[in-house]
C-alpha cells in the first residue's frame, strides 16, 4: 500500500497523546475555578447583604452554574472519547516545559500579593518586577535594575507625589 505525503506529514506532526487524568486536569481546572468562585460569592453574601440587592448577582452566579455543568458535559464526553498514550508523570513533564515561564509568571504574582501586607508596595514591587524580568528571560543586571527602580520612581511621583494616594504599607516598612 502506497503512502500519500499527507500520511507522512500526519505521521511526522504526532505526538503522544497525554494521559486521561492529567487532560481532565487540565480541562477541568479553569471551570472547576470558576464554580467555586461562584459559590465561594453565594457563601460570604448569603444573609449578609439584603435579598433585594442580590438578586441581579445571584441570576449571574446561577448562569454561571448553568454554563458550567454545560462545560463539564462537554468534557466528560470528550474524556470519554480520549485515548492516552503517555503516563500522567510523562504528561506532566511534557506541559511543565511547555508551561513553566507561565507557571513562574503565577507563582510571582501570588507570592507578590502575599508580599505587600508584609513588606510594604515598593519592597514588594520591587522583588516581584525583579522576578518577572528574569522569568521572562531578562539578564542584564542593569537593565532589570534600571528598569524595576525607573518604574517605581514614576509610580512614585505620579500617584504619591502628584495624586497624594498612598500605597500599602506592610509590617517592616
Amino acid at each position: 500500500m502506497a503512502t500519500t505525503q499527507s500520511d507522512e506529514d500526519e505521521a511526522v506532526g504526532e505526538e503522544s497523546a497525554p494521559a486521561t487524568a492529567f487532560v481532565a486536569l487540565v480541562r477541568l481546572a479553569f471551570p472547576t475555578a470558576a464554580l467555586l468562585l461562584a459559590l465561594l460569592y453565594v457563601e460570604n453574601t448569603y444573609g449578609r447583604i439584603g435579598t433585594e440587592n442580590l438578586y441581579y448577582p445571584y441570576f449571574i452566579v446561577a448562569l454561571i452554574v448553568v454554563f458550567i455543568g454545560s462545560v463539564y458535559i462537554d468534557e466528560i464526553k470528550y474524556l470519554y472519547n480520549h485515548s492516552a498514550d503517555d503516563e500522567f508523570i510523562e504528561s506532566i513533564k511534557k506541559s511543565y516545559s511547555e508551561w513553566k515561564r507561565s507557571i513562574g509568571f503565577v507563582i510571582v504574582g501570588a507570592a507578590y500579593i502575599s508580599m505587600i501586607n508584609v513588606l510594604g508596595f515598593f519592597v514588594s514591587s520591587f522583588l516581584g518586577m525583579v522576578a518577572i524580568m528574569l522569568i521572562g528571560g531578562l539578564r542584564d543586571p542593569k537593565v532589570v535594575v534600571g528598569g524595576t527602580v525607573a518604574t517605581l520612581v514614576g509610580v512614585y511621583v505620579l500617584f504619591i507625589a502628584i495624586m497624594g494616594m498612598n500605597p500599602p504599607e506592610g509590617m517592616l516598612i
